[in-house]
């Protein structure tokens, strides 16, 4: 239910966790434009270690070790759609939605 508590039928009761957007993006964390064309621009407040871009599919289409602020991606190779942008930083993890067109 929307109380995060759900009974089962008898005498049985569970806890369940609530998901939310924010619990997945990094402090200070920004990237533009989106929807992007050739270049996607990076920069945080702290180091970004790793960039990882996936398909809606799960396929890696691109790995890369940052170790700066910021940095810019270079997009112009994939096809147009969405994608799954992980990136990681001090030890935490942002996942972000970027669109190519």
């Amino acid at each position: 239910g929307a109380t995060g508590t759900s009974t089962w039928t008898g005498p049985y009761t569970f806890q369940t966790e609530t998901l939310g957007i924010a619990d997945n993006i990094l402090d200070g964390f920004t990237y533009y434009p989106n929807p992007m064309k050739e270049i996607l621009h990076i920069a945080a407040n702290n180091t970004i270690e790793t960039v990882v871009v996936y398909t809606i599919l799960g396929q890696k289409v691109i790995d890369q070790n940052i170790g700066q602020l910021g940095a810019e991606l270079h997009v112009s190779n994939l096809a147009a759609g969405n994608y799954i942008m992980k990136v990681s930083s001090k030890g935490q993890t942002g996942i972000y939605r970027v669109v190519k067109e």
